[in-house]
């Protein structure tokens, strides 16, 4: 863990030390500072599987990007800086087109994937823009509500199962790992980690 945990006997050891004539409030304030450094670990660890199951996926379909980071922008705690593949705008939708569609949004849908199979319900899901990007491109690949609906869970199905392979979870594993020390890893990184995996 990069931010070190504040156990509750440092909490009462400032407490009894302090020359405050409440050290009980003193002790409150330290335990509120442990809960805050807890939160933002808890984020940082959301947020290194959730943009590690993106670069696996991305990985693993053969989707092409540069680098993956926890590093926060404005827009958000993380991302995944993927080559542009689809040509926009789309006027005729090809056999290609439609295989680099579903592509993306396999990587797309693979932040959240990781992130709840990691063991995190939402509390600090960032997906957002995830799904808006999905439902954009399906929106150009489906008829309609009902075939969006369907497809959406059918890729998220055939996503989950392929992070669930045992060598891909491992990785995935793996890349989040490196991700809370080094913060960035570019391709080369991820696929070295993906060697150690399969080996």
């Amino acid at each position: 863990m990069l931010i070190p945990q504040l156990p509750a006997k440092r909490a009462r050891v400032a407490a009894s030390s302090t020359p405050f004539a409440d050290r009980r409030l003193h002790a409150d304030v330290y335990s509120l500072v442990a809960v805050l450094y807890q939160r933002v670990d808890d984020e940082r660890h959301h947020t290194a599987f959730h943009e590690s199951g993106h670069a696996v996926a991305a990985y693993r379909l053969g989707w092409p990007f540069s680098y993956v980071t926890i590093e926060p922008s404005d827009m958000t705690a993380g991302h995944l800086h993927s080559l542009p593949v689809l040509a926009e705008p789309l006027p005729y939708l090809g056999r290609k087109d439609r295989i680099d569609i579903v592509r993306s949004v396999k990587v797309s849908l693979a932040g959240v994937i990781a992130t709840r199979a990691a063991g995190f319900h939402d509390p600090y899901d960032g997906s957002d823009g995830d799904y808006m990007d999905v439902l954009a491109l399906l929106n150009v690949l489906c008829d309609g509500i009902d075939d969006l609906e369907t497809t959406i869970v059918r890729l998220a199905d055939e996503t989950a199962e392929m992070l669930r392979e045992q060598k891909t979870w491992a990785l995935v594993e793996a890349v989040a790992s490196a991700l809370l020390h080094r913060r960035t890893l570019g391709y080369r990184a991820v696929h070295n980690l993906a060697m150690r995996c399969s080996a």
